[in-house]
């Protein structure tokens, strides 16, 4: 039996990550008896333990960050009683490099690092600057020498995390981030039950789906929809997710005077039914590994509005638009595109789409993780 380590999980549905790692547990033959799969956490609780409950996996806790060395010990403890064949560390940012150099000091043969970002998730700036800083460091120097296999959910992505010999290498490659593509196909009437429960059924409904923080950009959006109310009394915001700056963007909110047409919805289980009841998805970012959730909103036959800061690669449909962010005008140029996106009334769900670029579960690359050793 082969035996995999993963980290790091969160809750099982909390973020980018712990969804792609679901998804992709769903891609895994466990029938056969011949894989054991282990997660890493730095906080086990009954929601992840409910989680991964239905594919037997044990599941370890680490310190966080703040304790490396303590971290670090950890790890190797778990490596050192456990003979797994393969680690899988999923990761944001170098800094988060001690269980890839537990996983080699213990003998793992086959270590995979996996990014998942292209930047710092920190409001303050020279806090941003310091750890973009210490991250460019240690990927250049340390982190990619601690792996045998390199992954990443786009390419910009792995130019983050890796030096561009590794990128360039046949040891790199791009793992699409696949979806259940039947969780989110359009559905009229799921649509209409949604909307009304939510009391939107006469409304322009623009949503977002994302974690409140640095990258996301909440503050430039809540600009863009200012203009947009401005023009159309009907339109509302949907802000579904939580985070560090929610209490900011809530009193931003209030400041501007838009209380009455922004919803936030907080982290939701249902993100499927709430983009059926969305017109249009928005996502502002300043960086993005790459955006699964323009995944899920194409899927469902959303247009989409991205940032010049997301991968171009996240668009597999013709009902996307990527814009700046950066420049003089580009508050109304998001809200000429949110209006003009505002009157095509024909949707569909994209499933099809999907499937073929490989976004779909069905297509969901598994051999990197199962294959022979490297």
């Amino acid at each position: 039996m082969k035996k995999i380590l993963i980290g790091y999980l969160i809750d099982g549905h909390s973020g980018g990550i712990d969804k792609y790692l679901m998804n992709l547990m769903e891609s895994i033959p466990f029938d056969d008896n011949t894989v054991q799969i282990d997660f890493l956490t730095n906080r086990i609780t009954e929601e992840l333990q409910l989680a991964v409950a239905k594919y037997h996996s044990h599941i370890y806790e680490v310190e966080t960050l703040k304790h490396p060395i303590r971290q670090y010990k950890q790890m190797v403890s778990v490596f050192k009683n456990n003979a797994y064949d393969v680690a899988y560390f999923n990761i944001s940012t170098a800094l988060n490099c001690i269980g890839a150099a537990a996983a080699k000091k213990c003998g793992v043969k086959k270590r995979i690092i996996h990014s998942h970002a292209c930047g710092i998730d920190e409001n303050d700036r020279l806090k941003r600057t310091v750890l973009s800083f210490l991250n460019n460091l240690i990927a250049k120097t340390f982190l990619y020498r601690q792996g045998t296999d390199f992954c990443a959910c786009s390419e910009l992505a792995g130019l983050w995390l890796f030096p561009e010999k590794i990128v360039r290498s046949s040891r790199f490659q791009v793992i699409k981030n696949a979806v259940d593509t039947k969780a989110y196909m359009y559905s009229p009437t799921k649509r209409e039950t949604v909307r009304k429960a939510l009391g939107l059924e006469d409304k322009l409904v623009i949503g977002h789906v994302g974690l409140f923080g640095y990258a996301k950009n909440h503050a430039f959006l809540l600009k863009v929809f200012q203009q947009v109310y401005a023009r159309n009394a009907k339109a509302v915001l949907l802000l579904v997710g939580d985070g560090v700056l929610y209490p900011e963007i809530v009193r931003q909110v209030n400041a501007l005077g838009l209380q009455e047409a922004v919803l936030f919805l907080g982290q939701r289980r249902d993100v499927p039914d709430l983009l059926q009841a969305m017109d249009i998805f928005v996502l502002p970012s300043n960086f993005e590994g790459f955006g699964i959730v323009g995944i899920e909103a194409q899927v469902s036959g959303l247009n989409c509005i991205f940032s010049n800061h997301v991968p171009k690669e996240v668009a597999f449909t013709d009902n996307c638009a990527f814009l700046e962010i950066d420049q003089e005008n580009s508050v109304s140029e998001w809200a000429k595109q949110i209006e003009k996106m505002g009157h095509k009334s024909i949707r569909q769900d994209a499933c099809v789409l999907a499937e073929k670029a490989g976004y779909s579960l069905k297509k969901q690359s598994v051999s990197f993780l199962l294959g022979e050793e490297g």
